[in-house]
């Protein structure tokens, strides 16, 4: 099952970036609960936005935005919820391009940002993978 502190409650609108099976199933299962809008970042030239838009069409009322028109919305939002190709042991996450931008404007807003992922997506420092989330840094001159 899915599940996230961060939907409790009351939700008027989420945020959320580009397609991801883990955002989609944790909205889809909120929103059998929860009453709220979703804001759809298309940040990506394949268009993997429309992905999501299209599976929460039944679920809940979905608006595309372009990913310049994010902090011009967050006032009107309750929650962002992005997701993650990889979660380093230190909490660090790997996520799409976009994120941290979201992540800042989210903060200065005061809204919560989260990030769903799946258990497989976890990596312990010295397991196969796990180098890609922090490379050695270069020597210095």
């Amino acid at each position: 099952g899915v599940g996230c502190g961060c939907l409790g409650g009351s939700l008027g609108c989420v945020l959320t970036l580009g397609a991801s099976p883990a955002v989609t199933e944790l909205l889809s299962t909120a929103a059998a609960t929860e009453h709220f809008t979703v804001l759809v970042a298309e940040g990506r030239c394949d268009g993997s936005g429309h992905t999501t838009a299209a599976a929460l069409a039944g679920v809940a009322p979905v608006v595309m935005i372009e990913p310049g028109a994010a902090a011009r919305c967050m006032p009107f939002v309750q929650l962002v919820l992005c997701a993650a190709h990889a979660v380093g042991e230190d909490g660090g996450a790997i996520c799409d391009i976009g994120a941290l931008t979201l992540a800042h404007v989210a903060a200065a807003h005061r809204v919560p940002f989260c990030v769903a992922a799946p258990h497989y997506t976890f990596r312990r420092a010295g397991t196969p993978g796990a180098e890609e989330l922090a490379p050695p840094l270069p020597p210095l001159p």
